[in-house]
């Protein structure tokens, strides 16, 4: 171990070998009680520490979404979590529904079909129609507010059948999304991520009924979702991070900037980064493109050991890096200002203006999102992602030493 590193642990509680004890605090509890694999040791040491300092330091509540990619496992999706709303928000079914504790709510039959209250749960038999049974998701039937066009939304909750194989189906106009099939005669947990397209003319549905068959629906409940996907298999390693394949591999925030930005607003704006690899490479480290306005927001290299900015602009700007490895801060400063940090340190000074901020695709990491076709694909290996306002000198010295602080713990910084 270190020297630096044994100052870190040192200056933060004590530790032996590696097994660290230290209290967690709050904002990381939510986030450890979301875990199904529980980190322990010095990965348990380390996310506590990037939560607990971020919180001293003043710099959690500007952060919008947080990924810590640097964890002990994936195997439950725990690299994923988006620490600052890792249970994906409040339940917005309305006090009393889903639970069809005493009626069938808001449900319908959809044609003869018959639905039916059976001792708290809703009952679907199959009659003539294969699309079985449905609710609207809005306020006016089971929910406690309309849904936000252009966040992301998950459904869970428990079914069951006598026999034959259902789908889950969330059609919010006019997109259609799905989850796999219910086919136990038990209780069966489900869920379905889907992006909202239209604020009171969504629908749940369960599909895919035939002759002789009925389903079983209870506890069900909807929550705002902004946990991370990742697509085609971009590769993990524990403690370091996830890494792009240069060739289809991307992850997906589900987060809309302009829907789901609270601190990101579009003349005070940040997103940053740690990577860990140097790789010199024309490509996108993240990204997303509203092609019909054409405002960007995304980073990424140009080759030749140059970086890229793009903050709520049609524009882009490059500087010299002196390397793709580091803590990458991309600010937007001002209405005609955009500014690219390596280790709280500038290296880019733009001057493009500020032209609106992405409002229809959610932001993506080793691609751009450009219109919902993912392109330039690129091969960082990415420990750490936040989405915030932009950071004043000392806070971006506070976040160079925290996020590195936590990749020293592990014995993975790269400065």
């Amino acid at each position: 171990m270190g020297s630096k590193r044994k100052k870190i642990l040192a200056a933060c509680g004590s530790y032996t070998g590696v097994s660290v004890k230290t209290s967690l605090v709050s904002e990381y509890r939510t986030v450890f009680d979301e875990m199904i694999t529980k980190p322990t040791g010095l990965d348990r040491y380390a996310q506590n520490y990037l939560v607990r300092n971020l919180v001293n330091k003043n710099l959690w509540n500007y952060i919008d979404y947080l990924n810590w990619f640097a964890a002990h496992t994936n195997a439950n999706g725990e690299a994923c979590l988006n620490y600052k709303l890792p249970k994906g928000g409040n339940n917005l079914t309305a006090p009393g529904k889903g639970n069809f504790n005493t009626n069938i709510e808001s449900w319908l039959a959809v044609g003869a079909n018959i639905v039916a209250w059976d001792n708290g749960s809703l009952k679907t038999t199959y009659v003539n129609n294969s699309q079985g049974s449905m609710t609207y998701l809005r306020l006016i039937d089971d929910l406690s507010t309309n849904l936000t066009v252009g966040k992301y939304y998950k459904i869970s909750g428990y079914a069951k059948t006598n026999i034959g194989s259902y789908n889950i189906n969330i059609w919010s106009n006019p997109v259609n999304y799905y989850s796999g099939s219910i086919t136990s005669t038990s209780w069966e947990y489900f869920e379905v991520i889907f992006l909202c397209n239209h604020s009171t003319f969504s629908e749940f549905r369960f599909v895919n009924f035939s002759v002789g068959e009925i389903l079983w629906l209870k506890n069900y409940k909807i929550t705002e979702y902004n946990n991370a996907i990742l697509y085609n298999t971009p590769t993990f390693t524990a403690r370091e991070g996830i890494t792009g394949g240069g060739v289809n591999e991307y992850i997906d925030h589900r987060f809309v900037l302009a829907v789901s930005g609270v601190n990101y607003v579009q003349d005070d704006a940040g997103i940053s980064e740690y990577i860990r690899n140097d790789v010199n490479e024309n490509k996108r480290n993240f990204g997303v493109c509203d092609g019909a306005l054409g405002n960007y927001a995304y980073g990424g290299t140009t080759g030749a050991y140059n970086s890229h900015i793009g903050i709520n602009t049609s524009g882009s700007e490059t500087g010299v890096n002196g390397g793709s490895d580091g803590l990458f801060i991309y600010n937007r400063e001002g209405a005609n200002f955009q500014k690219l940090y390596k280790n709280s340190a500038a290296i880019i000074n733009g001057v493009a203006p500020s032209t609106g901020i992405p409002a229809s695709w959610s932001l993506c990491s080793f691609a751009l999102n450009n219109q919902g076709v993912l392109q330039d694909f690129c091969t960082k290996q990415k420990s750490f992602f936040a989405i915030h306002k932009s950071f004043n000198a000392q806070q971006r010295a506070d976040l160079s030493e925290v996020v590195n602080g936590a990749m020293t713990i592990l014995g993975k910084n790269v400065y």
